[in-house]
């Protein structure tokens, strides 16, 4: 991007590339790393070294949700980059809202862990027909069980 403050001072945006450093390289790193024996892709993997972990995106989640709740923001809102004082807005996947109410039930907000995983299956249901990036069963999946945690 242009202006990388702008960009990453949309706390959306900063969750997604923190979520692309993590939960999706480690995707792309077993796909290519399985069957590939090229020294130059050994090299670009091992770089990921320093890339963040996994509780560096627990806590952009648990940032976001902190945004959400303190300006009363709507999860579709903030899935759509709709933050207050935020310049450059950036759409959420229903992957990304996957991630974060996978985050969320991590931590036990199931309140929270509703909220994004219906977010994502709306999404998601406008992905199907192209390229979905999450799986439906598993959506419905965390849906349920935090359906059951929120009412017990």
């Amino acid at each position: 991007t242009k202006d990388p403050e702008a960009f990453l001072g949309n706390p959306v945006n900063a969750f997604k590339l923190l979520k692309r450093f993590t939960v999706d390289w480690d995707d792309i790193n077993s796909k290519f790393l399985k069957n590939n024996d090229n020294t130059q892709l050994d090299r670009v993997f091992n770089a990921a070294d320093g890339f963040p972990e996994q509780e560096d995106l627990l806590g952009a989640a648990n940032a976001l949700l902190r945004l959400q709740d303190t300006y009363a923001l709507s999860a579709h809102d903030m899935a759509r980059g709709q933050v207050p004082g935020a310049s450059l807005t950036a759409n959420m996947t229903a992957g990304d809202c996957f991630e974060l109410g996978r985050q969320a039930y991590n931590y036990e907000d199931y309140y929270h862990t509703l909220h994004w995983m219906q977010v994502a299956l709306d999404l998601l249901n406008g992905e199907e027909k192209k390229n979905p990036t999450t799986d439906k069963a598993e959506v419905l999946d965390f849906m349920s069980f935090a359906t059951f945690q929120v009412r017990s």
